[in-house]
């Protein structure tokens, strides 16, 4: 095999690092360590766990790189019932699953029966929600606890691609939040029909019918009977 004079020269020592490593791992205690199966190899799973790390305190939520600037549009002046303290300030918070009385809805369609009124709700700061990691956070940015679980909607929200923005398409970014939309108790969107069609403008016609009969989008959707249109 050809090479360079240089290359050659490097072999030997290439070589013997090679065989000093063989020597240093023969050497090595293995007493903690089974056998090498007939095969040359031992499963991962005999392996004996290494250290387990220390988790450390949960880090907040800081936003998404590159994410743009953005503010949410308040919401608790809407709320019916807020502020919660105004009732709950005189009663001790009863972590106890339970179904509710009003004005609170009885039973909470959310996530399939695994979620309580204190996986959202601060008990302590009753005017507040609270995250997983134990911070505090305003009702008015809702999506905080809402990503916690809903996290690839909610980055599509904090881009654009998912809610509503309000106003205008340029200048400051307001949108609305995902309570504006969504009941946090039984957040599902229902199906519902369309809105009607726009009036005809001033100084047009409206479209000649031409007994084309079209079928509902939705199967919800009433259709007339005559007609056969929706």
């Amino acid at each position: 095999m050809r090479g360079s004079q240089s290359e050659r020269r490097l072999l030997p020592a290439i070589a013997l690092a090679a065989g000093l490593g063989a020597a240093l791992l023969a050497l090595a205690p293995a007493a903690d360590l089974p056998p090498i199966s007939e095969e040359g190899h031992r499963s991962l799973r005999e392996h004996p766990p290494g250290p387990e790390p220390d988790p450390g305190p949960p880090a907040g939520f800081t936003g998404y790189p590159d994410a743009p600037q953005v503010s949410v549009v308040s919401r608790r002046e809407a709320l019916s019932h807020y502020p919660c303290a105004d009732c709950h300030a005189h009663m001790p918070a009863n972590p106890e699953r339970r179904k509710l009385s009003a004005p609170h809805p009885g039973l909470l369609d959310h996530g399939e029966g695994r979620f309580w009124c204190l996986e959202c709700h601060d008990a302590d700061r009753r005017n507040e929600l609270a995250t997983l990691a134990g911070d505090t956070v305003s009702f008015d940015r809702a999506d905080q606890v809402c990503g916690q679980c809903h996290g690839d909607t909610h980055r599509d929200w904090t881009f654009g691609a998912h809610g509503k923005r309000v106003e205008k398409w340029q200048g400051e970014r307001r949108v609305y939040s995902c309570a504006h939309c969504h009941n946090p108790h039984d957040p599902a969107v229902r199906p519902r029909a369309p809105e009607g069609p726009p009036g005809i403008r001033a100084g047009l016609e409206p479209m000649p019918d031409k007994g084309r009969k079209h079928p509902p989008v939705y199967p919800w959707q009433p259709v007339d009977e005559e007609s056969g249109h929706e």
